[in-house]
């Protein structure tokens, strides 16, 4: 193989590879960023995360033994830490908002919520966002379908179990 030829199929490998591992950085620090957040705030609280997951603006973990929620999402500058006791949960489902879109005339969600509600007078309903459209980018597929998997383990998990 002569030195053209080499350098030829170099650059080409780079070319394909490159932005594959940029990606994969840009995710993985992204990716760090939220589950640090839940890590220090579950700390605070004294507890620890063992079942966490993450989305494109959101993350959310879960203390099973203390029975503890913790979810973090980010739009645009802003920063929503929420720490949830599931004592004492009643429900849990997802709400899904839809509106009009005039650009394919189906109806777009607009937001997508798990709504907590709770058993006791004492502690208020909670309502963790997943996604809204005017401050989440990008696909919300992965927030439904999340905030879906999320809510059907609560119920499973939280629910009667004190």
């Amino acid at each position: 193989m002569d030195m053209q030829t080499a350098i030829t199929a170099i650059l080409i490998i780079l070319v394909v590879v490159l932005p594959f591992y940029y990606h994969h950085l840009k995710h993985s620090k992204h990716e760090k960023k939220f589950f640090h957040l839940l890590k220090d705030a579950a700390h605070k609280e004294g507890t620890v995360i063992k079942k966490k997951q993450m989305f494109l603006q959101s993350a959310i973990g879960l203390d099973e033994k203390q029975k503890k929620l913790f979810f973090v999402h980010v739009n645009n500058s802003t920063t929503n830490l929420s720490s949830v006791s599931l004592k004492g949960l009643k429900q849990s489902t997802v709400q899904i908002y839809t509106e009009d879109s005039k650009q394919n005339g189906s109806d777009m969600p607009g937001k997508v919520e798990m709504l907590l509600k709770f058993n006791s007078k004492d502690a208020s309903d909670t309502t963790l966002v997943f996604y809204d459209k005017n401050s989440s980018p990008g696909s919300l597929s992965d927030e439904v379908l999340g905030a879906r998997k999320w809510a059907d383990y609560l119920s499973l998990t939280c629910i009667g179990n004190e």
